[in-house]
């Protein structure tokens, strides 16, 4: 698999989802055994995102 060249996309968001994603973020630690990144949660979501909308293949990258 060839390696895309990532960009950056700045978020702002308020205290109430940011501690929503860092309580997401301590959930997540429990199960793999390192703490995600606030980035990669969101990165995570919104792959989800476009995987319920059928943008992406269920599973791909």
């Amino acid at each position: 698999m060839t390696e895309q060249k990532q960009r950056q996309v700045n978020v702002r968001l308020d205290e109430h989802l940011l501690k929503l994603i860092d309580t997401c973020r301590v959930e997540a630690h429990s199960a793999s055994g390192g703490i995600p990144t606030r980035s990669d949660v969101i990165r995570d979501a919104i792959h989800e995102y476009l995987e319920r909308r059928g943008k992406l293949p269920s599973g791909g990258s």
